[in-house]
C-alpha cells in the first residue's frame, strides 16, 4: 500500500511541477519530456490532488484555467488508461456520464464543419450552407446547459461533502462557466 501512496505522491509532484511550468510559460515540450516518465500511471485522484496543491500554494483559478487545455490535452491519453468501475445504470452519475458522452460526440461531429468553414471564403458557394449547419450545431450545444447545472448543483455538492479537499472543484466550476459563456457568445455572434 505504501508503494501506491509513494507512487501517487511522486506523480502528483511531477504533474504539479509540469503544470506550474506551464503557468510560468516554460517550454511545453521540455516540460513534457522531463515529467512524462513519472506520469505513466497517472490517476484522476492524482490530478485532483495536484489541483489542490496548486491552489493551496497560491496559484489562482485563472492561472490554472488558462493552462488547463494544454495540460489536459497531454494527460487525457494517460487518464483514459485508468481502470475504474463505471457507475450502475440508473444512478445520477451514470446519466451525467451519458450526457457528457453525448456532448463530446456532438462536439467531435462539429469538427469537420469548423475545418470546412475555415477553408472557405464568405462568398464561396458552400459557405452559407456550412455556416447554417454550424449555427444549428452551436444552438444544440446551448441545450446542454442543464448538464452543467446538474453537475454544479448535484455532483459538486456531493463531492464537496465526500472529499477532504474541494478546492479543485473551483477550477472545474470556472472551466464550466467559461464553456457556457463561450457557447452563449458564439451563439450571439452567429445570430
Amino acid at each position: 500500500m505504501s508503494e501506491f501512496i509513494n507512487g501517487s505522491s511522486e506523480r502528483v509532484q511531477a504533474l504539479y511541477e509540469m503544470y506550474k511550468g506551464y503557468i510560468e510559460k516554460k517550454d511545453g515540450r521540455e516540460l513534457w519530456d522531463k515529467y512524462k516518465p513519472r506520469l505513466d500511471a497517472l490517476t484522476p485522484l492524482d490530478v485532483l490532488l495536484m489541483g489542490d496543491k496548486l491552489l493551496t500554494d497560491g496559484h489562482t483559478t485563472e492561472e490554472i484555467t488558462d493552462q488547463v487545455e494544454k495540460v489536459f490535452n497531454i494527460i487525457i491519453p494517460i487518464l483514459k488508461e485508468f481502470d475504474w468501475d463505471e457507475p450502475a445504470e440508473g444512478t445520477a452519475l451514470y446519466y451525467l456520464i451519458q450526457e457528457n458522452n453525448a456532448l463530446t460526440s456532438h462536439m467531435n461531429n462539429m469538427k469537420d464543419g469548423i475545418r470546412e468553414i475555415s477553408s472557405l471564403e464568405p462568398g464561396e458557394a458552400d459557405y452559407a450552407k456550412v455556416l447554417d449547419e454550424l449555427k444549428a450545431d452551436f444552438k444544440i450545444l446551448a441545450k446542454f446547459e442543464p448538464h452543467y447545472l446538474k453537475t454544479e448543483n448535484v455532483l459538486f455538492p456531493y463531492l464537496e461533502k465526500k472529499w477532504d479537499f474541494a478546492k479543485p472543484l473551483t477550477v472545474i466550476w470556472a472551466v464550466n462557466d467559461e464553456i457556457r459563456a463561450t457557447i452563449k457568445e458564439l451563439n450571439g455572434m452567429l445570430e
